[in-house]
């Protein structure tokens, strides 16, 4: 029987080829296995260990922001608001969630603090080159219920309105109405004018006086459009508000 001496250039040896197999082996199943490769390309790139994203929060009567603001070594992708309303309705919970994704020779895989607005996101899935998180904004408001009384300019270079409520006027669906009206005192640019009135783009038949009153009822919730046009001599101007209707 011929019996093996082990020396420790031996053991070296033996311990350098099983090491080289290891590597070998963990290489094979981390090409197999995302979760494992995410860990490695971690080692291999710059690591993104912070996100910090701001973004309209959202107002009664506002429209949704599609677009948020961040720096750092990625670029925003897509940004979803929940529930999809627009504009944004009173008295709602709304959740913002945004998805980054890493630039070249970076990763997520260290992502330690997440915020937009500065307050803590939850993030949602970190595959190391792209992460979702999100953010749940307190409740909207009540929108700021003004007098419905709309008066626009008289003239063509007064295509104003005096009005108040930002960002849109509130009428209730069940009470509400909103008149509005056209300047035609005594000297005014509109008197003895014509006058075509609209609603969401559709002219509203038979309604051709200075004055004009949208009863909310006959509208659905939401925002709508509210126009004029005036004509005189030959000239012409019109001007645009806009109004929303809560239930």
């Amino acid at each position: 029987m011929i019996k093996g001496v082990f020396t420790m250039k031996t053991v070296v040896k033996w311990f350098g080829i099983i090491s080289f197999m290891l590597i070998i082996g963990c290489a094979v199943v981390a090409c197999s296995n995302p979760a494992v490769n995410n860990v490695i390309s971690g080692f291999l790139s710059n690591s993104i260990t912070t996100a910090a994203i701001t973004v309209n929060a959202p107002v009664t009567g506002a429209a949704p922001s599609p677009t948020v603001d961040g720096t750092g070594n990625f670029t925003v992708g897509t940004v979803t608001w929940d529930p999809s309303q627009d504009p944004f309705q009173p008295d709602t919970v709304y959740t913002v969630s945004i998805t980054l994704a890493a630039d070249d020779g970076y990763t997520f895989t260290g992502l330690t603090a997440a915020t937009i607005n500065g307050n803590n996101a939850t993030v949602e899935n970190n595959t190391g080159a792209s992460v979702s998180f999100s953010y749940q904004f307190p409740e909207t408001s009540e929108p700021a219920v003004i007098t419905p009384a709309v008066s626009f300019g008289g003239g063509p270079a007064e295509e104003t309105i005096d009005w108040s409520g930002n960002p849109a006027m509130s009428i209730a669906w069940t009470t509400g109405s909103l008149t509005a009206t056209v300047n035609t005192a005594s000297g005014a640019w509109a008197l003895g004018a014509s006058f075509a009135w609209y609603v969401d783009g559709t002219q509203v038949s038979g309604q051709t006086n200075a004055t004009f009153t949208v009863i909310a009822r006959n509208f659905v919730p939401g925002k709508h459009y509210l126009s004029v046009d005036v004509a005189k001599n030959g000239d012409s101007y019109s001007k645009t508000l806009i109004f929303m209707i809560t239930q």
